[in-house]
């Protein structure tokens, strides 16, 4: 959340997104508030892609899909070896039969 906080190609809009959840924009509110509001916590997570120079890979391109995974929200213990099963799940639910990842 801080590179959100602080980012300058986030934080304005993430000023705009605290406004419309009706949360004050600094960061203990906005952390107290992530619990309990998914829309915020979506687009939290939504302007952190903003705070990444890379563009967004290809739909169907896993390993830049991991990569930037693991550049943006720098998990502590990723699973890269369940990353192309997990990737495709996602991609089938909000693509549907439209999906198409080799």
């Amino acid at each position: 959340m801080w590179g959100v906080f602080l980012h300058a190609a986030s934080k304005d809009q993430l000023t705009v997104l605290c406004k419309a959840r009706s949360v004050a924009c600094d960061p203990d509110a906005i952390y107290a508030a992530l619990e309990y509001d998914d829309v915020l916590a979506a687009g939290v997570a939504r302007l952190l892609l903003w705070t990444d120079p890379k563009a967004l890979p290809a739909v169907g391109d896993v390993d830049a899909a991991l990569a930037l995974y693991l550049r943006t929200w720098r998990p502590g213990k990723p699973h890269p070896q369940t990353w192309p099963d997990l990737y495709r799940q996602a991609l089938a639910a909000v693509g549907g039969e439209h999906a198409n990842v080799a």
